[in-house]
Formats: C-alpha cells, structure tokens, sequence
C-alpha cells in the first residue's frame, strides 16, 4: 500500500499548475504551505463527498438524539462524528437487523432548539441503519482514481489561490454555487443497495 504524506499530495498539485519551489514540510511558513493548511482539509472531505466511494463506505445502527422530531418527521437522529455525506437510510424488514431495500425518505437537519445546535438525521424509519461517507484522513486508503481527484481540485484551489487566474476563480464560485442547489434536495431518496446483515454496531 502506498504511503502518502499531506506534502506529498500537494506537491503534486503544484507540479500540475507548474508552481516552485515545492512544500518541504506543511507548517514551513512558504506561501504554498500557509495556502496548503487553508485548503487541504476541506478539499479532502469536498472530494470525498463528490461520489459513493466504496472504501469510504460506512454504516451504523442510528441512535435517536432525545429531541421530539419536528413535524412531518418522526424520528430524530444523532449524527455520526465521521459523517461527512449520508448516502442511504435502510429500515427493518422482519426481524431486525435484515434490511429493507426499499429507499427510505431522510434529511439533513440542523437542530437549533439545542446550544450550540447540533447536527441531526430526520426519517421515519425506526430502527434505522445509515449507509454514510466517512472522513478517510489517511490518503494511503484511499483508490487511486480518489487521490487523482484529490490531486486535481487542490490544483485547480492552488491556481486559484497562488495563481489568481479569474476564470478558475469563477469556476470555483460556480462550483460552490451547484453544492449548494444539491445540498437544498437532500431529501431526495436515494437508491439502496442489496439487502444486507447487519454484524453489530460500528
């Protein structure tokens, strides 16, 4: 398995946008390593919600948070500390923890009734097994075709960033702008795989 090292990482990006000199240590104080530190992690967890990749896959029994569920939901969930996507919510069929995969209607939910507010899952289904994409820190886990995407959206922030090109800065608006319109249909269903055995609770 291949190790990778944040450095490394963005020192391939900066190749790409022909950028020098390279980032010998990430808190060094070069203008690419304070740009580095900005970025990295939130382009990490960016590309990683951009699709269902399967060695980010996880899943959990949910546990209800305590809170009454605003209406028309029924069920109020605590939210995952590693989530960074929800991808499916499965309900019972039979004798839990057989799933059924049928879609199941959930959304995001950000509960401020609460100090501070806290992050939430609203569905119907009870009990509730969530399908998520994880926070995968260690790049050395991740597919080849992930670490490319990686690479490419630091280069393009970088250019931006270090470079100042205004047709990339007005890529990257856009792109902010089409998250946005995805994050507002998050109760959309969406489809589930086979029906599965739960092992256990993660």
């Amino acid at each position: 398995m291949t190790s990778f090292a944040i450095e490394d990482i963005c020192n391939q990006a900066l190749r790409r946008i022909g950028y020098a000199p390279p980032i010998g240590q990430i808190y060094e104080g070069s203008r690419a390593s304070r740009v580095a530190v900005e970025i990295y992690g939130q382009t990490r967890d960016a590309v990683l919600k951009m699709q269902d990749w399967p060695f980010a896959r996880r899943y959990t029994a949910l546990t209800a948070n305590g809170q009454q569920a605003p209406q028309p939901w029924l069920y109020e969930y605590s939210w995952p500390s590693d989530c960074l996507k929800v991808r499916y919510v499965a309900g019972p069929i039979g004798t839990f923890p057989v799933l059924d995969p049928r879609p199941q209607q959930f959304t995001d939910y950000n509960d401020q009734r609460l100090t501070p507010a806290v992050k939430a899952i609203l569905s119907n289904v009870s009990p509730a097994v969530l399908y998520y994409t994880g926070q995968i820190i260690d790049i050395s886990t991740w597919e080849p075709s992930a670490v490319e995407a990686l690479v490419e959206e630091l280069a393009r922030r970088f250019s931006v960033s270090l470079n100042g090109q205004p047709d990339l800065l007005k890529a990257e608006t856009e792109l902010a702008g089409g998250a946005e319109s995805n994050a507002a249909q998050s109760q959309v269903n969406y489809p589930m795989p086979a029906p599965v055995q739960m092992e256990g609770r993660r």
